[in-house]
């Protein structure tokens, strides 16, 4: 929810993986639609040359190469949404490739904007090992427009599972 948000931004960790050989064609755009309309490209990275060339970033998607190429490296990228209106904001991204051995490697993917208010208060989170796994508690107020928490797990805090889903109480009072 962004909803009120000014100066919106998208921020990833991107990195080549073990081949830095891609073929004219092949990219990795990033995309956003507002409240289930239409994905648009806001950036991308596209190949710097002919065949087996890196890939640099196109930061408006003009096909226009504007700022630094991919290296083994993971490196931040920001990708500048303005002042977008929408309550709902959806981010994908879809990489093509012309062989089998290119890979991108992304980290993480990031939302910022100016007056964004979260649309809960976290009052407690507490995560306990019991016999039967880990058990997690907390307690939120203010739940305002909340749809819920996507829970997730992971082994290395890098690749992350969806586990579960808790729906939000959508009320004013303390929740548990």
């Amino acid at each position: 929810n962004v909803s009120g948000s000014t100066d919106l931004e998208i921020r990833v960790l991107v990195g080549e993986g073990a081949t830095d050989h891609f073929d004219l064609g092949d990219f990795l755009r990033i995309q956003y639609a507002f409240d289930g309309g239409s994905y648009q490209t806001a950036a991308q990275f596209i190949p710097t040359g002919g065949s087996e060339s890196d890939l640099a970033f196109d930061s408006d998607a003009d096909g226009n190469i504007d700022g630094a190429e991919l290296t083994a490296t993971l490196a931040d990228f920001t990708i500048d949404l303005g002042n977008n209106t929408g309550t709902n904001l959806s981010v994908r991204l879809l990489f093509d490739t012309r062989s089998f051995s290119e890979e991108i490697v992304v980290d993480y993917i990031r939302v910022f904007g100016t007056s964004v208010a979260l649309p809960l208060e976290l009052l407690s989170f507490e995560a306990a090992e019991t016999t039967a796994g880990t058990s997690l508690s907390w307690k939120t107020a203010a739940e305002i427009d909340f749809l819920g928490f996507e829970v997730e797990r992971s082994l290395n805090s890098r690749v992350w599972k969806t586990i579960g889903w808790v729906d939000g109480q959508n009320r004013l009072e303390e929740n548990n």
